[in-house]
């Protein structure tokens, strides 16, 4: 479950594996060679389904919240989704607050044609969104399910991750680069202890139950993302670092990932602790 495979520009196959596998190990695992990543001479390269890292200043960014934000009030979450939600843990009312909502193929059409016509080819400048050969709007792949606003400090939703409820294929599908995810919050309380885990329900989870702010870094081995919305907290905090107990416990990777986490919070004027649980249970939200 720690593995990801997916198509990278160029139709290039990209393996991240969540907990540091170095490449080669995880290609000779499965038998493969880097040769096998690229698709063969004379064949057509599949779609990218990842797009390449990209860093958005904030009006690039104020323009995607723009989308996202009208593409979630023209959807409407359906009953199994939000039965699958409560049964995470997340409060109805949270549910609501937090503007999760819900894609299937049948809407995606018109919702792309109906953000097009508002924004016109600004659109394809947002992640998830692409021109099609006949000029048209579309979305960049299949983002059927449940669709999660992931945001900034400042509650702007700066790029969307579907959660599929599909028995086949990835679980999760991020329509942009990789990023932190700041449940929604009141800006205007100094917050004096942060929670940062991995996940973003997980995050959601956390903040709604505990009550205490709970960040999320789109896995382990990315917790650097977190830290422009740690410094956009202020500080200094109490941070406790959440990720999955026992793969801190019995994964070297994660170990080494969350240590070296915890000693640059450290160097950042910050205090830090582990929130340890019964390992029988993975995940804080467990």
């Amino acid at each position: 479950p720690s593995l990801r495979v997916t198509v990278g520009e160029g139709g290039r196959i990209l393996g991240v594996c969540r907990v540091g596998c170095p490449q080669a190990d995880v290609l000779a695992a499965a038998d493969l060679t880097f040769k096998d990543l690229f698709a063969p001479p004379g064949e057509t390269p599949a779609e990218a389904l990842t797009l390449a890292s990209v860093e958005y200043d904030n009006h690039d960014l104020g323009f995607h919240s723009a989308v996202y934000t009208r593409l979630l009030k023209g959807t409407e979450l359906v009953y199994a989704h939000r039965q699958h939600l409560l049964a995470r843990g997340i409060p109805d009312a949270w549910i609501t607050t937090a503007g999760y909502s819900s894609l299937f193929p049948i809407d995606m059409h018109n919702a792309a044609r109906e953000l097009h016509d508002r924004y016109g080819d600004a659109l394809f400048t947002v992640p998830g969104f692409k021109e099609r050969a006949d000029g048209g709007p579309a979305f960049r792949c299949d983002y059927s399910g449940i669709v999660i606003p992931i945001r900034d400090a400042s509650g702007r939703i700066v790029s969307i991750k579907t959660r599929r409820l599909a028995p086949d294929g990835p679980k999760y599908l991020a329509w942009g680069p990789a990023t932190a995810h700041v449940p929604l919050h009141d800006p205007a309380i100094q917050h004096l202890i942060l929670r940062v885990t991995e996940g973003e329900l997980k995050a959601d989870v956390a903040t709604a139950l505990t009550g205490i702010l709970t960040i999320s870094a789109p896995g382990v081995t990315n917790w650097r993302t977190t830290l422009p919305a740690i410094k956009a907290l202020g500080g200094p905090l109490e941070i406790i670092l959440a990720f999955d107990w026992p793969d801190v416990q019995s994964k070297p990777e994660v170990r080494v990932q969350t240590e070296a986490f915890r000693r640059e919070l450290i160097l950042l004027g910050h205090n830090v602790s582990l929130e340890t649980w019964d390992i029988a249970n993975k995940g804080i939200d467990d």
